[in-house]
């Protein structure tokens, strides 16, 4: 009788052990999902900010004149003046300027033409073109800049992070 009461004790304990092990593994992981879908939520986090693209300096009259033929008088720049006006758009955590403006004219199939920070020396983005309005397509001087906040940021768009709430104007300046 003693033999089978020691059998039924180890055979219970392995059972319970079992479950036991079963238990911490199920908490375990149940603790590891919640963690991982929180970390998730904080990185999915949308901001927003306003856009604003626009090349209306061009119009001053000193600068029409200037500006190359074929973007007289061809429908390939807007007649409002601009790309986006005042826009609200979405972006997330550590978004640059650039990565909302590349996004951007992806979704509205605006053309961005651009040197990666790789491709350059000052080793940030650099717009050569958006919309088919070119640097040097009014003045050798002429290009885009952009401001946020109304301030002219000491970095190039790939490395200025945006925060919520920021207003972004991306224009076609000539010097």
């Amino acid at each position: 009788m003693d033999k089978i009461k020691k059998k039924r004790i180890v055979e219970y304990s392995i059972i319970a052990l079992i479950i036991v092990i079963a238990t911490l593994f199920l908490f375990k992981n149940i603790h590891f999902s919640v963690r991982d879908n929180q970390d998730s939520d904080k990185e999915n986090q949308n901001y927003h900010a306003n856009l604003s693209i626009n090349f209306d300096q061009i119009y001053a009259e000193q600068n029409y004149k200037r500006l190359k033929e074929e973007l007289k008088s061809g429908d390939l720049l807007p007649e409002k003046h601009c790309f986006a006006d005042d826009e609200t758009i979405s972006f997330s955590e550590n978004d640059t300027v650039f990565d909302v403006l590349l996004c951007y004219c992806e979704e509205k199939n605006i053309s961005l033409d651009y040197q990666k920070p790789s491709e350059n020396i000052y080793k940030t983005a650099y717009i050569k073109g958006i919309g088919g309005l070119y640097e040097g397509d009014c003045t050798k001087r002429s290009g885009w800049v952009y401001t946020v906040n109304g301030d002219k940021p000491n970095v190039g768009m790939s490395d200025c992070v945006l925060e919520d709430g920021d207003n972004i104007v991306i224009y076609f300046t000539i010097y």
